[in-house]
């Protein structure tokens, strides 16, 4: 079994990146990270893959995410990162 750990995994593409891990092999994970909840169509997306697609909230810009998620996860394959601080209004 390989993990994949995806930050922004909430996102459009990285949605996407996922689901294309778990459905390359059956022995992949995928643990999609992200500051926000899942959206509707987020966990529509992953339901068929529910066994193999994990969700963690957290925001991977502090350490206890990571220290939270290395307890959880083994046999880490890669981490893809596309997390972001989106730009506030001025």
């Amino acid at each position: 079994m390989a993990v994949l750990i995806v930050t922004g995994g909430a996102t459009f593409v990285m949605c996407y990146l996922a689901r294309h891990w778990v459905e390359r092999d059956p022995g992949n994970v995928a643990v999609v990270i992200d500051r926000d909840p899942l959206d509707a169509a987020a966990e529509n997306w992953f339901a068929p893959l529910s066994d193999r697609v994990r969700f963690a909230q957290g925001d991977v810009a502090r350490t206890a995410c990571w220290y939270r998620l290395s307890a959880r996860v083994a046999d880490l394959g890669a981490v893809t990162h596309l997390a972001m601080v989106p730009p506030s209004p001025r």
